[in-house]
């Protein structure tokens, strides 16, 4: 992956500074390459490509009249370097849009958070009121366990019988008050058969 040693604007700013000092007046040649090899390492590194080809170009002492179209050459290389980073060096991020996009991220995420407190409200009041509902049915049931235990044990229970059973219980029966009640209903009895007896004769 093609990279740069400093940030895009920097490196761009620095190779236009250095093409913009090509026309200034009072132009010193030998400052001005000292210069520009130095932004050029600082941007690509030390002896990369581009520090090598700034490096081996040259004003002719001999012949000054060569030196516009070295510097031609020179914006024209320089502006090499500005094409190559602008088509292969991506651009920053900008700050605004990414704050946008943590804006946008943190808004959902405060409706995401705002509905899971809705549901989790909404899910509290069903388990709460199956909770009752609950309640309630345990004590429908428990109040129909407490009337089938009374109905069992007022009913006679017929299971498993067995003579001592049936000894015990008309050992316990009140045998005076039945007695009395079987003298009175044969003493009645006996009243009307006699009435009955008189009325025929």
């Amino acid at each position: 992956m093609t990279k740069i040693l400093i940030t895009k604007e920097k490196a761009i700013k620095l190779l236009n500074d250095r093409i913009a000092d090509l026309y200034k007046m009072g132009f010193d040649h030998v400052a001005w390459k000292s210069r520009t090899v130095y932004d050029i390492a600082e941007i690509f590194g030390d002896y990369s490509k581009q520090y090598l080809d700034a490096s081996h170009v040259y004003f002719s002492v001999a012949y000054p009249g060569t030196h516009d179209q070295t510097k031609n050459t020179l914006k024209q290389l320089l502006q090499s370097f500005i094409d190559f980073i602008n088509d292969h060096i991506a651009d920053p991020p900008n700050p605004d849009a990414q704050r946008s996009v943590w804006g946008i991220e943190y808004q959902r995420m405060i409706r995401e958070t705002a509905e899971t407190e809705k549901d989790n409200k909404a899910l509290i009041k069903k388990v709460s009121e199956l909770d009752f509902s609950i309640g309630k049915k345990n004590e429908e049931l428990a109040a129909k366990n407490s009337e089938i235990q009374r109905l069992k044990d007022n009913v006679f229970q017929t299971e498993n019988i067995t003579l001592i059973k049936l000894w015990r219980f008309f050992i316990h029966l009140p045998w005076e008050g039945i007695l009395g009640i079987w003298i009175v209903l044969a003493a009645t009895f006996s009243l009307g058969v006699g009435l009955a007896h008189l009325l025929k004769l």
